[in-house]
């Protein structure tokens, strides 16, 4: 494309922007001001001044606004790269540490906080820029973040969708010096130099122009995005079904399909298709300086919204796109005006002044003094009804009634509450205990999709975020950042659409204390993980020495545990030894009974052998007689008898 054609079409295409989003832009403008306390229209200032009273500014808003925005910081959820079941984790999670690294170091989370308050709460959108800047790291570059205002940007009017997949082409807007110009258009110094500052244009009316430290005006330095569409040829994989883009040209694929052929025969199939790109032109004070194509290699704006209130439905910008401060502005006008007049009314209470007829005051200048103890002289012809004090008016009690109305308004119309801010109206502590949880949970539920948009913005710039890092960084850089090597995996375009997915986690400084928090709960949960693993992850100071004492104390353990053991032991053993005791004494004891009971069978065979052997029938009879004796203890005798006469 010719400078004339980027020249016309950047004119033409600011053209029809303009007339489309100036309402919006005038409409933001005000949101901004109320919310800085710029609340009071040129007509209002007029005729208070004339009334001798101040524009007072009362402004409740902000807080509202401090609220939101402060709740969001403090619940501040980190960007992660989570696998999808069945995927490969540790390319995930390489992914994962290189975007924690990207987003901590370089501000990342800082920066979409500014622009979820700038945007979404007080002028309704913001975009949430990311370029690469070669000054550090010439080679491979920094993935770095910067917020562009709702004035320094134009978007297709017919846009719809939050992820921009259907805006046609976008504008920005920078006032830059020439040395920074410089650096963002390398190989261009000459030309730039060649440009002179004009002045002020006619474009971008409410973004302020900035100037020099010598008070010379900057250079505009536009930036025109186009998205387009070319014919490409698409390579399937007739094994499995995968598909690429071919984004060389036809002789090197004709080389590669037949690479392909002769090493696996006919594997490959080609079919023509339509794909994404996108053309890049830089402009500086209106005069074209680059062409081409996208520079980052994403084929995809560089760029992500975040909105307020978006209903792409509606045909008025003004009224379609809004931030949180723009239903806030009605009731905190009431507000200011409802004040200013009860405050003059009250003033009016000290100053209301006096009726008086012509000479009979000697000093008239005395009665427009009020205060304590003032006296108004009279002369001496005069009465006192010659000098009356005017009597003020009261001020009406609904007056009161419709101020704290009015104070409510601005907090319950944004969907806040008083619970949020941190005042229960209930004054039993108890009751307003047990409802202050309720109600700033109904609060934060209406406040829901601003937070649920946001987190949409969140995981469309991890989706980016992971395209850019894969373009631009090298297998040395993401090993210096993650201190191993990148799987083979994580350079695959695929991997970010369907092995994994950007998603919200615990945000820490580093990915180690988010590993330490992750297993720490674990442990809480009842996880068999022992405590050196968990010293041995924990981010703190000192750690080292730690890790020594803990040594210390495992090893007194060891031995202490040795010892224990040592004594076990021997306590078992004297314990069997005694038991073997007890068993050998009690065999010794049987054995005794058995050989005393062996010995009196013994006796008793050779009794019987005796007696067998007797010659003396003697012994015959008398046991005959023995046997005749009645009582048994007469043959106890008898056989007594008989053994003393043997």
């Amino acid at each position: 494309m010719s400078e004339k054609d980027t020249r016309q079409d950047f004119n033409e295409a600011y053209r029809i922007a303009v007339q489309y989003w100036a309402p919006f832009w005038s409409q933001a403008k005000k949101d901004l001001e109320f919310y800085l306390g710029d609340q009071w229209s040129a007509a209002d200032k007029n005729y208070l001044y004339q009334q001798r009273r101040q524009a007072l500014v009362f402004n409740k808003m902000r807080r509202v606004i401090h609220m939101v925005t402060g709740y969001q910081r403090k619940h501040r959820l980190a960007l992660t790269i989570e696998p999808i079941e069945g995927s490969d984790e540790l390319t995930a999670h390489q992914l994962g540490a290189t975007c924690m690294w990207t987003m901590q170091y370089l501000n990342g989370y800082n920066v979409m906080s500014d622009c979820f308050e700038q945007g979404t709460l007080k002028t309704g959108i913001n975009l949430f820029a990311m370029y690469i800047d070669y000054s550090e790291d010439p080679v491979n570059g920094d993935i770095r973040f910067r917020r562009l205002p709702y004035n320094s940007f134009l978007l297709d009017p017919s846009f719809s969708e939050r992820d921009l997949s259907d805006c046609g082409w976008l504008t920005t807007r920078q006032y830059l010096s020439q040395d920074i110009v410089k650096i963002l258009v390398p190989g261009q110094a000459r030309e730039i130099e060649k440009i002179r500052s004009g002045g002020r244009d006619n474009k971008y009316s409410y973004l302020p122009m900035r100037k020099d430290m010598f008070g010379k005006d900057l250079l505009a330095y536009d930036q025109f995005w186009i998205r387009k569409s070319e014919q490409a040829t698409m390579l399937i994989d007739k094994r499995t079904g995968d598909t690429r883009i071919w984004k060389s040209d036809t002789r090197r694929l004709n080389l590669f399909l037949k690479d392909v052929y002769d090493q696996a025969g006919d594997i490959i199939a080609t079919a023509k298709t339509w794909r994404p790109v996108m053309e890049f032109n830089i402009l500086v004070n209106d005069q074209p300086v680059y062409s081409g194509p996208d520079p980052f290699g994403i084929d995809d704006y560089p760029y992500v919204p975040i909105m307020g209130f978006w209903d792409a439905e509606y045909e008025k910008a003004e009224w379609k796109l809004q931030g949180l401060a723009r239903c806030m502005r009605d009731p905190q006008t009431e507000i200011n005006r409802r004040r200013v007049k009860v405050l003059d009314m009250i003033d009016s209470q000290i100053m209301t002044g006096w009726k008086a007829k012509e000479g009979k005051v000697v000093n008239p200048e005395s009665m427009y003094r009020s205060g304590q103890g003032e006296v108004v002289w009279m002369t001496d012809d005069s009465t006192m009804t010659d000098a009356e004090k005017i009597q003020p008016s009261d001020i009406p009690q609904g007056m009161w009634q419709l101020m704290d109305v009015l104070d409510k308004d601005v907090l319950e119309i944004p969907g806040a509450n008083s619970e949020l801010m941190g005042m229960p109206e209930n004054e039993d502590i108890q009751i307003a205990g047990i409802l202050s949880k309720m109600r700033q949970g109904a609060g934060l539920t209406i406040l829901q999709d601003i937070f649920d948009n946001y987190r949409l913005a969140k995981k469309i710039v991890g989706q980016k975020l992971i395209k850019l890092i894969q373009k631009n960084y090298s297998a040395a850089k993401i090993k210096r950042i993650i201190n191993e090597d990148p799987a083979p995996e994580f350079y695959r375009p695929s991997f970010g659409k369907y092995d994994a997915v950007p998603s919200e986690g615990l945000l820490t400084d580093t990915q180690r204390e988010l590993y330490y928090s992750q297993i720490l709960q674990l442990k809480k949960e009842g996880a068999p993980i022992p405590w050196t693993a968990i010293f041995d992850a924990a981010p703190i100071q000192g750690k080292k020495r730690l890790q020594e004492m803990i040594a210390q104390a495992e090893e007194s353990q060891q031995v202490q545990v040795q010892m224990d053991l040592a004594d076990k032991k021997a306590v078992q053993g004297m314990m069997q030894a005694k038991m073997f005791s007890d068993v050998a004494s009690g065999e010794a004891r049987r054995s005794k009974a058995k050989a005393d009971e062996a010995k009196a069978v013994l006796d008793q065979v050779k009794a019987a052998h005796e007696i067998a052997q007797m010659k003396d029938d003697r012994f015959f009879k008398m046991f005959d007689f023995v046997r005749t004796v009645s009582t048994p203890q007469e043959r106890r005798e008898v056989r007594n008898q008989a053994m003393v006469r043997r």
